[in-house]
C-alpha cells in the first residue's frame, strides 16, 4: 500500500502543473481574441473618420473591427485561420442599411408613360411621350412618369406646357430620387393644390418669376403631402400600384 502511494505526484508538484495549464490557456485565450477573423488589405477602405478617411486594410473578428491602418501593420493580426482578402486597389466601405422607402401610389386608372431611353430623359423626350399618351387614352385619364434632373430643372417644363400637351388629362411626373414633381394644372386640381398655395413647412412650390402662381413644380415635403393624398384617393378608389 506505501508503494502504490509513492508513485503519487506531491501535492506541491500538482500545483505547478496546475499553474502552468491555466498559463498557456490564458495565453491562447488571448492570442485568439487578438487575432483577426478576416483581413481586408491591399485596397481603399472607408473608415467615417474626418481625421483619417481612407487606409489600406482593416482587421475583422466577430461583429467587432480591431484595427485599421496600412496592409503591414493590419497583416500582423492575422493567424493560421485568418481568411485574407485582397482588395486589389478595389474600395470597401461599411453595410448600408437603407432605413426609409420611396413609396409610389397610383391613383385608380392611372396610366404610366413608356419607360424613356434612360433615367434621366430631356424634355422634349418626355413630352412626345405625354404627346402619344394623350392620344392614346381617353380624356380624364390621370397619366405618370418618372423622369430626372433634367426635367425637373429644365425652365421649360412647367404644367402650362403640360396644358398646352394634356389639356383634356392629368398630368404627374416624378423624380426618381423622389424629391420633386411636376404637375398639371388638371392633376393640381385633382390633388387640392391651389394657384397661390403657401409653402408648407420642409417643402416648396416653385412659382412663375415676378408672381407668387405656382408654375407646376413641387419639392420635397410640398411633394410628400401629395402623395399621401394619391395613396388615400387609391384606398378608396381600391387600386393601389407599386
Amino acid at each position: 500500500m506505501r508503494r502504490g502511494l509513492d508513485r503519487l505526484p506531491n501535492p506541491y508538484s500538482l500545483r505547478v502543473i496546475a499553474v502552468i495549464a491555466l498559463c498557456v490557456a490564458a495565453l491562447s485565450c488571448g492570442e485568439s481574441q487578438s487575432t483577426a477573423e478576416i483581413v481586408l488589405w491591399n485596397g481603399k477602405v472607408f473608415t467615417a473618420d474626418p481625421a483619417r478617411p481612407f487606409v489600406e486594410a482593416v482587421a475583422i473578428r466577430g461583429d467587432r473591427i480591431l484595427t485599421v491602418g496600412t496592409s503591414a501593420e493590419v497583416d500582423g493580426l492575422s493567424g493560421s485561420d485568418t481568411r485574407r482578402i485582397d482588395l486589389a486597389g478595389q474600395t470597401a466601405i461599411p453595410g448600408i442599411n437603407d432605413a426609409h422607402l420611396h413609396f409610389v401610389a397610383n391613383p385608380g386608372g392611372a396610366r404610366a408613360l413608356a419607360p424613356f431611353s434612360d433615367m434621366d430623359p430631356p424634355w422634349s423626350e418626355v413630352r412626345a411621350a405625354i404627346g402619344a399618351a394623350v392620344r392614346q387614352l381617353p380624356a380624364g385619364t390621370v397619366i405618370r412618369g418618372t423622369v430626372g434632373v433634367r426635367v425637373i430643372e429644365d425652365p421649360a417644363a412647367t404644367r402650362f406646357a403640360l396644358d398646352s400637351i394634356a389639356p383634356n388629362h392629368p398630368v404627374m411626373l416624378s423624380t426618381w430620387f423622389a424629391h420633386g414633381d411636376l404637375l398639371s394644372t388638371r392633376m393640381m386640381r385633382e390633388l387640392a393644390v391651389g394657384e397661390t398655395d403657401p409653402d408648407p413647412a420642409g417643402g416648396y412650390y416653385e412659382r412663375v418669376r415676378g408672381s407668387n402662381r405656382l408654375n407646376g413644380k413641387i419639392f420635397e415635403y410640398a411633394g410628400w403631402r401629395l402623395w399621401r393624398r394619391l395613396a388615400d384617393r387609391a384606398d378608396r378608389q381600391g387600386s393601389l400600384e407599386q
